[in-house]
C-alpha cells in the first residue's frame, strides 16, 4: 500500500518504527498547521518555533494510545494539543521578553517631545558617570 494511501494511524504507527518516509509524510501532512502556529507565535523566529513544534508532535505521538481514537478524532486531538503547545511556546517567549531591559543605544519610543528631551538627558547623565 502506498503511503499517501494509509490511514493517519497507520502512518503514525510507521513513523515511531522509524520510517522516515511516513516521518516526512505525517511532516507534510500538518506542515501547514506548524507553519502558522509559527509565524502567529513569532515570525522573526519562525523557523526555530516550526522546529520545536515539530518535535513536540513527534513526542506527543509516541505517547498516544492509537486505538482510543477514531481517524477524525486523531486529527482534532493533535490539533487542539499543537494549539496549547504554541500557548505555551508564546507565554515562555513573553515572559523571557518581559524581562529583558532596552539597551541605553535605542532610541526612547515616546510621543511627548518634554519627556523624550528628559530621557535623553538621562540617558547622557548615566552615559557619562
Amino acid at each position: 500500500m502506498n503511503i499517501k494511501q494509509q490511514s493517519l494511524k497507520d502512518i503514525i504507527k510507521n513513523s515511531l518504527n522509524r520510517d522516515i518516509n511516513a516521518q516526512d509524510c505525517l511532516i507534510k501532512r500538518f506542515n501547514a498547521k506548524l507553519w502558522k502556529l509559527s509565524y502567529q507565535i513569532d515570525k522573526e523566529n519562525a523557523e526555530d518555533i516550526y522546529q520545536d513544534l515539530a518535535l513536540f508532535l513527534f513526542k506527543l505521538l509516541s505517547k498516544l494510545s492509537l486505538n482510543k481514537f477514531t481517524e477524525g478524532g486523531l486529527v482534532n486531538y493533535i490539533n487542539i494539543s499543537l494549539n496549547h503547545e504554541m500557548i505555551h511556546i508564546r507565554n515562555k517567549i513573553y515572559a523571557k521578553n518581559k524581562n529583558e531591559i532596552p539597551l541605553l543605544d535605542e532610541e526612547p519610543m515616546l510621543e511627548n517631545p518634554y519627556h523624550i528631551i528628559e530621557t535623553n538627558l538621562l540617558l547622557k547623565a548615566i552615559k557619562s558617570y
